[in-house]
């Protein structure tokens, strides 16, 4: 009895693997069969378009050009499963996806499949492990140079954005917060710090070439008006469309007699994720001489430095990075030969390049200026106007004092607080020649109008205390905050906006 029961088991698995077997063999048969089906229709249409496109040409071209004449071959992908009697081609040729032979279409290669599919990513917040499927279909239907997992679309992309930039690290030595070129010493004579664990490794940043950034883009752009010196005096411009129009500018022509370039200098704080505190800091500049169109695009953009993290950069540790930047600028403060790119070829000039001029928002101009927060005292830049503050903080000595000592210590503290306007230490921009730390800071939109004046506005439109009021808009809320919220936002925007309704929260 126990074997008939163990030929039966025996036999039922064998009955079930064949089972299985002729499953997945109808399955690929269908797949196969629908694939031949796809590539007969694809062939039939390539067939047809090609046939209309030759009698187009017969027709457009006269007798004269019948030696001129193109005929377009349509190369299609095969999509059928390749079998073991197929030869497959070389792997140099399956990375290249031929589109078309015309001369003028760039061949698709690996890494542009690579980007789409990043871009696709991004676009509908797809998982590593949908990808990893999209490139998994990719590889069966045989498309030349696909990925076949996210590992090697990262892959694909870290080698063909291999960086040209002349790259150099610097660390913040954590006893005279002075700048070093060694982690594990402190390379200031006067400190003699050095690295012991389990200490932590000491914060460090990122500087590049500016000079041969800026050689870089004179070769190639053709967008680039140099200014030069004219009769006209600054208050005879009744118009003015670019920062080259203005007074400063047409007094630095006046005062230098070479040629000169001048820069904008940005910086503020990017957060990759918003799980983490963790923010980038890349420092960055702009060449004013090109024209405003070209001036902003990523080719025409000069990379300073980088503050990579941890945290925020603190006042000292931006000090730092800037003391590097501007040790690059004084030097092209001097003057140099440069290949600029011109209608009739490279033509050498002698550039003097000055920064006269930083865009910055309200808490990155802080760190730049040495200037307290926005909300604080003296918290403007541009003024020494004491701001008022809701909250009083009053410093506690650890000295036990009686009372005329403490009214003594409070008097010299507003005084010296009073005196420095808030100011608490040098701007390291000072060394430069046209930089004016007092005017060369721009005004920053976002946090002095629209958090500031326009703020107010909405307040006195929208709140309820002034409905009465001729200018209120509190009657009408409701259908603004309709005919908002009825707007389309692009894929990229992270966060809708609130409903008006809810502005008393804000």
């Amino acid at each position: 009895m126990t074997e008939k029961v163990a030929n039966w088991r025996l036999n039922r698995k064998n009955f079930e693997h064949r089972r299985r077997m002729m499953l997945l063999a109808k399955a690929n048969g269908r797949f196969l069969k629908e694939c031949e089906q796809l590539n007969e229709g694809l062939t039939q249409w390539a067939q047809t378009t090609t046939n209309f496109i030759n009698e187009s040409i017969n027709i457009a071209a006269s007798p004269d050009d019948q030696s001129q004449r193109y005929n377009d071959d349509y190369s299609l992908p095969n999509f059928t499963s390749p079998t073991r009697n197929e030869s497959y081609e070389p792997q140099d040729k399956q990375n290249i996806l031929s589109t078309s032979s015309d001369s003028l279409s760039r061949p698709i290669e690996k890494v542009d499949l690579a980007a789409t599919l990043v871009a696709l990513k991004n676009r509908h917040s797809l998982s590593a492990v949908c990808i990893n499927d999209i490139c998994s279909l990719l590889c069966v239907l045989n498309v030349p140079g696909a990925p076949r997992s996210w590992f090697q679309i990262k892959k694909a992309l870290d080698k063909s954005c291999a960086s040209t930039l002349d790259r150099t690290v610097w660390w913040i030595c954590p006893s005279c917060k002075k700048v070093s070129d060694n982690k594990f010493t402190c390379s200031n004579a006067n400190c003699s710090w050095r690295f012991v664990p389990p200490a932590s490794m000491p914060n460090y940043f990122y500087t590049f070439n500016i000079r041969d950034q800026l050689s870089s883009i004179l070769a190639t752009t053709a967008d680039m008006y140099l200014q030069k010196r004219t009769n006209v005096t600054p208050h005879s411009v009744l118009s003015m469309k670019d920062i080259v129009d203005g007074n400063y500018y047409r007094k630095l022509l006046d005062e230098e007699s070479d040629d000169i370039l001048t820069l904008t200098m940005s910086t503020d704080g990017i957060q990759p994720f918003k799980s983490t505190e963790k923010s980038i800091w890349p420092v960055t500049f702009i060449i004013n001489e090109i024209k405003r169109k070209k001036r902003f695009t990523f080719q025409n953009l000069i990379l300073g430095g980088v503050w990579p993290g941890p945290a925020k950069p603190k006042r000292f540790e931006m000090s730092a990075v800037l003391e590097t930047i501007i040790l690059q600028l004084t030097e092209l403060e001097k003057g140099s030969y440069f290949e600029c790119c011109s209608d009739a070829g490279y033509v050498s000039r002698f550039l003097k390049v000055f920064l006269i001029c930083a865009c910055m928002d309200k808490p990155a101009q802080a760190l730049v200026q040495n200037l307290p927060e926005p909300t604080a005292k003296f918290g403007c830049g541009r003024c020494e106007i004491r701001e008022l503050n809701d909250i009083e903080i009053e410093k506690i000595n650890r000295h036990s004092l009686d009372r005329k000592g403490k009214r003594q210590l409070k008097q010299k503290l507003i005084k010296n607080k009073e005196s420095e306007h808030g100011i608490l230490g040098p701007c390291v921009l000072r060394q430069l020649k046209y930089f004016d730390v007092g005017f060369s800071f721009v005004s920053d939109n976002l946090h002095n109008v629209y958090q500031g004046v326009t703020r107010k506005l909405l307040s006195l439109w929208l709140r309820a205390d002034y409905k009465r009021e001729d200018w209120s808009c509190f009657n009408h809320i409701h259908q603004l905050s309709s005919m908002l919220q009825s707007f389309r936002f692009p894929s990229t925007t992270g966060r809708r906006p609130r409903s008006l309704l809810k502005f008393k929260k804000s």
